[in-house]
């Protein structure tokens, strides 16, 4: 019987949406560490639903830290939940909810 291998780990360089822990988050004036890297083009309104601004314009990724994060990603739960009702509004003929 052939010995086992050992679990090897994936390439460290390669991103998996998680900045190192070198990274800040770039949301004007904070310094805390980035948890998350994410699109600017699908999250920009989401940003300025929540009144943060980014330190640069050119950027694009948001770095958001953990509070930063958490921020964004209730704007987005908010927004996702008002479309799903507007599309089983719509899909149900004019029912409403469907239970």
């Amino acid at each position: 019987m052939p010995p086992r291998r050992k679990y090897v780990r994936k390439d460290p360089t390669r991103s998996s949406g998680k900045p190192s822990k070198s990274k800040k988050c770039n949301i004007k004036g904070c310094d805390k560490p980035a948890v998350r890297s994410l699109s600017r083009q699908q999250n920009e309104e989401y940003l300025l639903d929540a009144g943060l601004e980014l330190e640069s314009s050119r950027d694009r990724r948001i770095k958001p830290c953990a509070e930063h994060y958490k921020l964004l990603k209730k704007r987005k739960k908010k927004d996702d939940k008002i479309k799903r009702l507007r599309f089983d509004a719509r899909t149900s003929g004019g029912k409403g909810l469907r239970y």
